[in-house]
């Protein structure tokens, strides 16, 4: 999300900024005071692999776009208007988990007998995985499909 802070605007109901990428993409994103007469403004844009279209309500992005928000101040404090900006790097990479243990199995050392697992992912996907298999050696991915995270462009 964007937030904004500027007491000089208490009771603005909407303040717009601009939302640029290093690819060329463009969108003018109106932000909400939140709470009313606050001075504190929250919005987001929706953010989309594609072709650059400017100011379609869709930042368009890729893996390493670097996203830039500014916002023009009318007074930055000391009567001057000024440029306020920020900056993020679009990062479209899946985590890739490794190296979990399962060390103490129902409160039993592990024999290196074969143990059904109860390995419960919880970790970036928000969703719950276990296998069932009998082995020594486990190994459980997410799908694609269930991700909650997704590489820039998937569906």
């Amino acid at each position: 999300g964007i937030d904004l802070a500027d007491i000089d605007l208490l009771g603005g109901a909407t303040q717009n900024v601009l939302v640029i990428t290093s690819a060329g993409d463009s969108e003018t994103v109106a932000l909400t005071e939140m709470p009313a007469s606050s001075g504190l403004f929250a919005g987001t844009v929706a953010l989309d692999a594609g072709v650059v279209t400017n100011e379609d309500g869709v930042l368009q992005v890729a893996d390493a776009d670097l996203i830039i928000v500014e916002y023009a101040d009318a007074d930055d404090g000391t009567g001057s208007p000024a440029t306020a900006a920020d900056t993020a790097v679009v990062d479209c990479t899946l985590p890739i988990i490794t190296g979990v243990s399962i060390t103490n199995v129902e409160g039993t050392k592990a024999t290196g007998r074969p143990v059904r697992d109860r390995l419960w992912c919880f970790v970036a996907i928000g969703r719950r995985s276990h296998s069932a298999n009998l082995a020594t050696s486990h190994s459980r991915g997410a799908r694609a499909s269930d991700d909650v995270l997704r590489p820039c462009g998937s569906d």
